[in-house]
């Protein structure tokens, strides 16, 4: 907040503006020439002789025209037309990769036997539910051979 005894403050650059950086440009929307007058310094108030011109704010990246009206003038600044950021759009929108969890370093000889044996139980639950399955295909397939075998001697 600046201080009152300082008064309001009109950088210089925007004096230069009004009589320098006007230019006629051909508006894309509208197809026509209009006047600009292009602004870079966001914090000065914007003076009297304004008054209904047409102005392109810098903020940051391009630059926003408006028209400044009474209600504008010594009371508002530049910056608070020419909004930087962009609101309700997903800026970031690269999703980040998960990085994958490397292994532990076993650094004792008790953590390698432990390790060891973990991975050696694994493989015997693997086997044991692997011949589980096997003897129930095998009593499966010798019951259809039995019921097959009843039935042709049925007939």
């Amino acid at each position: 907040m600046r201080s009152k005894w300082k008064g309001k403050f009109i950088n210089l650059a925007v004096y230069k503006s009004k009589n320098l950086i006007s230019k006629k440009i051909i508006d894309p929307k509208y197809l026509t020439k209009r006047i600009y007058y292009y602004i870079w310094n966001r914090n000065s108030i914007i003076p009297m002789f304004f008054n209904k011109k047409r102005i392109a704010v810098y903020n940051g990246k391009t630059f926003k025209s408006f028209i400044i009206k009474n209600k504008m003038l010594n009371n508002f600044k530049f910056g608070e037309f020419a909004i930087t950021k962009s609101l309700g759009k997903k800026i970031h929108t690269v999703k980040k990769k998960k990085k994958k969890e490397k292994p532990k370093e076993l650094n004792t000889f008790a953590e390698l036997f432990a390790a060891l044996d973990k991975k050696i139980e694994e493989q015997k639950k693997k086997k044991e539910l692997l011949d589980l399955i096997e003897q129930k295909k095998i009593k499966e397939q010798t019951a259809a051979l039995n019921n097959s075998t009843k039935q042709k001697s049925d007939t």
